[in-house]
């Protein structure tokens, strides 16, 4: 079988706009390289999140249900892996610092949205989701070979303590020979 032939699941995309257009024409840029799932309503991807291992959210800021921050906020919540991206066609600074200091946000951008800007942010978000992921997979890996390490380490201990009280016993037999 040839590399060509193995199918790789595609890097799953969260799109939450409340503009029909924009969730049209952003599943028609990315879907042949992402997995991309839309959604209208805030609350509709809400209900959704856990059906799915997203790499990567993208919402809309200004939405009728709830701000893209607070959607964000409710995203973390539930999931803080995925890699969370704002778009706003407005210059609304409270609402980017709201981004940046509740739920850190990996990118920000301004609607329109460039083809190659979200291209770019995409790439990059998703290699930082899987970057962290392979981060936390060996903490745990060092976590657990430190525990084995303790664990053999007491055990050599053990075995110290043993061969000790074994040397003590030689070192007194012989010198009970020599005086004899």
């Amino acid at each position: 079988m040839m590399d060509s032939e193995i199918n790789t699941p595609k890097i799953k995309i969260l799109y939450v706009d409340d503009e029909p257009g924009n969730l049209i024409g952003f599943k028609s840029h990315f879907r042949k390289d992402y997995d991309v799932h839309t959604y209208d309503s805030a609350l509709k991807a809400l209900e959704e999140l856990h059906l799915h291992d997203f790499a990567m959210v993208i919402t809309d800021q200004r939405m009728p249900e709830m701000t893209g921050v607070e959607f964000l906020e409710k995203l973390v919540a539930i999931n803080p892996e995925p890699v969370r991206v704002l778009l706003t066609g407005y210059t609304d600074f409270t609402a980017l610092v709201d981004a940046i200091n509740k739920v850190n946000i990996f990118q920000y951008h301004q609607k329109p949205w460039d083809e190659n800007q979200m291209l770019t942010t995409i790439k990059q978000g998703t290699e930082v989701f899987f970057l962290r992921r392979e981060r936390v997979r060996l903490l745990e890996e060092v976590k657990l070979k430190n525990e084995q390490l303790e664990i053999k380490n007491e055990e050599l201990a053990d075995m110290n303590n043993e061969l000790e009280k074994v040397n003590g016993q030689l070192e007194f037999l012989l010198r009970q020979q020599l005086l004899s």
